[in-house]
């Protein structure tokens, strides 16, 4: 498990503009590599052309750039897949990164990755809207404990 452990020393920052992962929040599509088109098994529906277009799918492996769009490193990239975090309202608010699915791609991974691209969004939205009432709080916190010191000295100044 201690693999997974990226120190800052061990990343290398790069602007979020570059490679694939950038280009996919920055012209709103999805990116895949290994996927599973025009084939059923019967228990799904086939990916076809009208389905890739819908969901703003896009095969975009000759503009992957593991150094940037893999930052852990994952070893013998075979599938993936990459977008945008999008919160309630369908706004952007972060990236998500699926690689090496058990096989091919199929309809329900893209599935997935939506769903979990609306839940993940929503946790992020969350978290500022914490981050501002905490914010908020230690302000009036504040506010209160500059009102008590000058009533303190102003009482010690009448008496």
């Amino acid at each position: 498990m201690n693999d997974f452990i990226i120190k800052e020393s061990q990343v290398l920052w790069y602007p979020c503009t570059l490679g694939l992962t950038g280009k996919t929040f920055l012209e709103d599509f999805i990116a895949f590599h290994n996927i599973k088109i025009k084939v059923s098994d019967g228990n799904e529906e086939p990916i076809d052309e009208n389905y890739i277009r819908r969901r703003k799918l896009r095969q975009a492996h000759h503009e992957f750039m593991n150094d940037i769009d893999n930052p852990i490193g994952t070893p013998d990239l075979e599938s993936y897949l990459i977008g945008s975090i999008r919160n309630h309202k369908g706004e952007k608010n972060g990236l998500l990164q699926m690689f090496n699915f058990n096989g091919p791609i199929t309809r329900t991974e893209i599935e997935r990755f939506y769903a979990l691209s609306g839940f993940l969004g929503a946790c992020i939205d969350n978290v500022f809207e914490l981050i501002k009432t905490l914010q908020t709080l230690m302000g009036v916190q504040m506010i209160i404990e500059r009102k008590e010191d000058a009533t303190n000295e102003a009482y010690e100044v009448a008496y």
